[in-house]
């Protein structure tokens, strides 16, 4: 306030042309012209603070109102560019949205249509599955088929076989019994071995097997023994080695091991009369 009153009461001053006129006067008549003019100029000085005032006053209003004018527009601006941010924001935010909706969308059809895909291709497998399984069906079918067809036919051949085995068994039969019948009315001697020798084969277990012999003296004197035992005294007898003679038929079997001994000791006794059936023993 102090600042407004300095400004008014010095304004006259400066802008009063009556006062400058005074300055201008000769020195004598300046008394005689204040004292008119002073009056005067008091009312000139209040009528132009007043007015200076209003002017003033006039001035802050139209200031105040420009200020609270452009403060109104600023703020409208504002809000609008606010408003304008928030557009863009929501339209960037829905367009950010709308490319996420479209990308998840184009991901499920991609989805689904690679589904699809793999679906259609198991479906292919399952058929070619299914092609292959019935193929080979059909083919064990064929086989099984087959193999019956073979095995009825060897059965067939088999027993086609066994009766002319069994006919050709009973031809010789016939033949035989006829030869046999035939050389008995000629009175010779039927097989290998005449029915009298035969008759005094003897048959003796040793060790659980089955031993026969013709019952000559040298059968008589091994007659139940034991393999090693007939070695010990085929190898007295012989007058060789038991591994000698080991070496000699140790590859065959216990029978012919034992058959093969006792002809080597009966061709010594046939040879050598010293060689007695008590000497065996």
């Amino acid at each position: 306030m102090t600042t407004k009153t300095h400004k008014t009461t010095s304004k006259p001053s400066t802008k009063n042309t009556k006062t400058v006129a005074r300055k201008q006067l000769p020195v004598e008549q300046q008394p005689v012209v204040q004292s008119v003019i002073a009056p005067v100029a008091t009312d000139t000085t209040k009528a132009d603070m007043e007015a200076t005032k209003l002017v003033e006053r006039a001035k802050r209003d139209a200031q105040r109102m420009r200020d609270a004018d452009e403060r109104r527009k600023a703020r409208e601006a504002e809000k609008l560019a606010k408003a304008s941010a928030r557009d863009a924001e929501k339209l960037k935010r829905d367009s950010a949205s709308y490319e996420a909706h479209t990308a998840r969308e184009a991901a499920k059809a991609e989805k689904a249509k690679t589904k699809a895909e793999r679906d259609a291709l198991r479906e292919k497998a399952k058929q070619a599955k299914a092609l292959i399984r019935a193929e080979r069906d059909n083919e064990r079918m064929v086989k099984r088929a087959e193999r019956e067809a073979k095995q009825r036919q060897q059965e067939q051949q088999r027993a086609e076989a066994l009766q002319e085995l069994e006919r050709v068994q009973e031809q010789a039969a016939a033949m035989v019994a006829a030869a046999r019948a035939k050389v008995r009315a000629a009175g010779g001697r039927v097989g290998m071995v005449d029915a009298a020798r035969k008759a005094a084969y003897t048959v003796t277990k040793i060790e659980g097997r089955r031993v026969i012999d013709n019952d000559d003296p040298v059968s008589r004197a091994v007659r139940g023994k034991a393999l090693v035992d007939l070695y010990s005294i085929a190898a007295k007898i012989l007058r060789e080695s038991v591994e000698e003679l080991r070496a000699a038929y140790g590859k065959l079997n216990p029978g012919q091991q034992s058959m093969s001994l006792r002809n080597r000791i009966r061709a010594a006794y046939r040879d050598d009369n010293s060689v007695l059936a008590w000497e065996v023993q």
